[in-house]
């Protein structure tokens, strides 16, 4: 299962206010500045992953996984004669 979304972002700042010039020769004073935006929402979950590669079992035999010089206490714990199981 995918992740859960992240948290929203800061919100963008207020835009800067304009100069108005009511009639020809006069200059408003500019307006404020708008206020800063609104926090983000949270963002949405993530999607599952992909599947893996699917088990396999491979018999291989002793001397191939551990050698020819194996100790004694290795080969006796790993001893599967029919005494042992």
């Amino acid at each position: 299962m995918g992740g859960d979304g992240g948290n929203g972002g800061k919100g963008g700042v207020g835009g800067k206010g304009g100069v108005m010039q009511a009639t020809p020769g006069q200059t408003c004073a500019a307006g404020k500045a708008g206020a800063d935006g609104v926090v983000g929402q949270k963002g949405s979950g993530g999607s599952d992953g992909p599947y893996g590669p699917r088990a396999q079992i491979l018999t291989v035999s002793r001397a191939e996984v551990y050698g020819s010089q194996i100790s004694p206490q290795l080969r006796q714990l790993i001893d599967y004669t029919n005494g042992r199981r």
